[in-house]
């Protein structure tokens, strides 16, 4: 089964005077689905077409600073300091009326894997 598609040709004429030739602009409309012809699409108002401008200029912005740093994560991998405890001892330890004092000693060594 073929589908039929209606077309329209509509021309202005001259009080309708057959004899003369049609003269003014050809219209050549499609009807939509419910058989109304559809008005020409408006241009936007210049408030909406900033506002897309403004959001589309906002995303290429942010997608470009988001690239950079990304690249530059990658480039720096940065690590966390490691911390690793050498030795430890305790040298005094006392009790008295219930505290408890002592002298402690710690050697740290510390190593930064991004220098």
């Amino acid at each position: 089964k073929g589908s039929s598609l209606g077309l329209q040709f509509t021309m202005a004429a001259d009080n309708g005077n057959n004899s003369k030739p049609l003269s003014g602009p050809l219209r050549f409309e499609i009807p939509d689905s419910s058989g109304l012809i559809a008005s020409p699409p408006r241009r936007p108002k210049c408030s909406v077409r900033f506002l897309r401008c403004f959001c589309a200029i906002s995303i290429a912005l942010l997608s470009v600073v988001a690239v950079v740093i990304f690249v530059t994560w990658l480039a720096i991998r940065p690590h966390k300091p490691r911390y690793h405890l050498d030795s430890g001892n305790v040298t005094s330890l006392a009790i008295s009326n219930g505290t408890i004092s002592t002298s402690m000693n710690f050697n740290i060594s510390s190593r930064n894997p991004n220098e």
